[in-house]
């Protein structure tokens, strides 16, 4: 009950992955959110699947993510206000990083 209540009261990181199930860029952009310590993330692969489509049922915003220019994308967002997508890794890493 504990760690539910500090996932209610935490800042909260929602980070979506848009790319290709298994394609090297969108690993990349995956390893990036994986590796740091970030307890109250969210993590999302949207990979234009069935999966996807049904999430964005309930997600609306999720119908609007995609890969720019063909590449894995990362839509970071902080207490569900998101920055401008980007598929540039270092900006990734620098947006992770970065303090809400």
């Amino acid at each position: 009950m504990a760690s539910a209540l500090d996932f209610d009261l935490a800042h909260k990181r929602q980070v979506v992955i848009a790319g290709a199930r298994g394609a090297a860029d969108t690993r990349d952009l995956l390893r990036l959110v994986n590796e740091r310590f970030l307890p109250n993330k969210i993590v999302l692969l949207a990979d234009d699947s069935s999966g996807q489509q049904q999430l964005a049922r309930w997600l609306p915003f999720l119908g609007d993510v995609h890969r720019i220019q063909g590449r894995a994308t990362a839509y970071i967002c902080d207490n569900y206000a998101c920055k401008l997508p980007t598929t540039d890794p270092n900006v990734v890493a620098r947006l992770l990083d970065s303090k809400p």
